[in-house]
Order: C-alpha cells, then sequence, then structure tokens
C-alpha cells in the first residue's frame, strides 16, 4: 500500500503541474505577439536536454560538432544539414573515444 501511495502522490504532482502549464500555454499563448518568431524555441529545448549530459571531452566534441555542422549546413534542402549533423557528431565521438582508448576500456569493463 505504501508503494501505492507514493506512486499516486507523484503522479498527482505531475497532473496538476502539466494541468498548469497546458492552461497557461491556452490562456497566455494568444498574448504572444505574431512578430516573435517562436522557431527557436525548438532549438533551446534541446539545448536545455543536451548541456546537463555533457560530462567529459568526449561527449563536448560530439556535440560541438554535431552543432557546428548544424549551423554550417543550415541552409541545405530538405534539413539534410541535421542529418548531416547527426553523422558528425557521431563520428566526432567515436573518433575520439579510438583515439584515446576510451572505447576498448569500456568494452573490457562490462565483461
Amino acid at each position: 500500500m505504501a508503494k501505492f501511495r507514493y506512486y499516486m502522490g507523484g503522479a498527482a504532482a505531475m497532473w496538476v503541474v502539466w494541468t498548469a502549464a497546458t492552461a497557461a500555454g491556452y490562456f497566455l499563448g494568444n498574448k504572444v505577439p505574431a512578430s516573435w518568431s517562436l522557431d527557436f524555441f525548438v532549438p533551446l529545448s534541446f539545448l536545455a536536454l543536451i548541456v546537463p549530459n555533457i560530462r567529459d571531452r568526449t561527449t563536448a566534441i560530439a556535440a560541438l560538432a554535431g552543432g557546428g555542422t548544424a549551423v554550417a549546413a543550415y541552409s541545405l534542402p530538405f534539413n539534410i544539414g541535421l542529418f548531416a549533423a547527426a553523422l558528425c557528431g557521431i563520428a566526432a565521438g567515436y573518433a575520439v573515444e579510438v583515439a584515446t582508448g576510451r572505447s576498448a576500456a569500456r568494452i573490457e569493463g562490462n565483461r
């Protein structure tokens, strides 16, 4: 029964916050001037998710390579720049792990 109460306490708190945020968006959304470009909120949301996860040099280099490629390839058609940025970020992270020997140590540590 204690687990159920613990779950319901967390679920109720999340529901209240979700409902309040949805209501705020509904009522305050029309107050934002049409001249404001809200396209920058999507990248800001991704940055808010990515930045706390950059904990070492490998992830920092992968993030910088991916972000730099995304900015440089922004004008490519069909959002190919986003795909290229993902590939460059993955390749850069992998290259750093191989160069520093971290991937071999990580594989051996999991055995």
